[in-house]
């Protein structure tokens, strides 16, 4: 059997039944959307964590009256709190250069600071939590026993930006699962459309090719090929498209999450597409062959 008589009849088949193949092309295509999908959600859910990690959690102002060396002596003993992994002092100079670096990032409004006088802001103990369970409760209870100390003016334990990332992190995660969940589904009906379409004008070609004398394999073969490409082509049109509402929602993301989002937010890793457009090749080329009945008195 010669390529050329193979494709020929590659090229047959997609002509005869282009019903079966593009239900299988789109079957694919859905399967890879949703998995590719769910990939985004978890990758976007994983870069919040770190940045959950390295953001203040508990910011103590301190009153006027407070000297350095009580402050320091403050901060001493604070860290050595259980779940506390660091306590920095900001001086009320590098939380005015603070806000207006922020303030220029936003729209270059830092001009209307330029009044502001030495000292116009409090000083402060930025208080770090280790990142795990129960975050915002335990930055709760130390921001109430903070509130005790004489000293201490007012205390923020950042609840509002916390319940934000937690609800944010939850809704992704059950989005990532619940489109795993649907992908493996869909991944059913891959394997189910392509075996029922059809089926009939396939075993008239199986019985049309028996009397010519091809072999099971030889018949077999540009269905696989036809499996194949229609899987290919469904995974690459499902990587096409995530890749473009990825590169639309971005800047969406970066609105709704403001700080909490890293520099950048990365695609699906490109090996980790190979490997699943691969996968999908091969997984396609069997249900291809299995789309074929088997001759009349022989095993599928």
């Amino acid at each position: 059997m010669t390529f050329a008589w193979t494709w020929r009849r590659v090229r047959r088949t997609f002509d005869r039944q282009p019903g079966p193949i593009l239900a299988l092309g789109g079957a694919f295509a859905l399967f890879m959307l949703l998995l590719g999908t769910a990939r985004l959600a978890s990758r976007l859910a994983e870069s919040l964590v770190p940045r959950l990690a390295d953001n203040v959690h508990v910011i103590a102002y301190l009153r006027e009256d407070m000297s350095a060396a009580r402050a320091a002596a403050l901060a001493d003993i604070v860290v050595r709190v259980p779940g506390v992994e660091r306590v920095r002092a900001v001086s009320s100079t590098e939380a005015l250069a603070r806000l207006r670096r922020e303030a220029q990032a936003v729209g270059g409004a830092a001009t209307g600071l330029d009044g502001l006088e030495e000292g116009f802001l409090p000083r402060s103990l930025e208080v770090r939590l280790s990142a795990s369970e129960g975050l915002a409760a335990r930055a709760q209870a130390l921001a109430s026993r903070l509130r005790r100390i004489p000293g201490i003016a007012e205390v923020d334990a950042m609840q509002d930006g916390l319940s934000r990332l937690r609800s944010i992190l939850g809704l992704l995660r059950t989005l990532a699962l619940g489109l795993l969940a649907l992908a493996l589904v869909t991944g059913g009906a891959v394997l189910t459309l392509p075996l029922l379409q059809g089926r009939p004008r396939r075993q008239e070609e199986v019985a049309a090719l028996t009397l010519l004398g091809e072999t099971p394999a030889g018949m077999r073969r540009p269905w696989a090929i036809v499996g194949a490409l229609s899987a290919l082509a469904g995974s690459l049109v499902a990587w096409g498209a995530l890749w473009a509402v990825h590169a639309g929602l971005v800047h969406t993301w970066v609105a709704a999450l403001g700080e909490w989002l890293p520099p950048s937010l990365p695609f699906v890793p490109w090996r980790e597409a190979l490997v699943a457009s691969l996968a999908a090749l091969a997984v396609g080329a069997w249900v291809g062959k299995r789309a074929l009945p088997a001759p009349r008195g022989q095993r599928a």
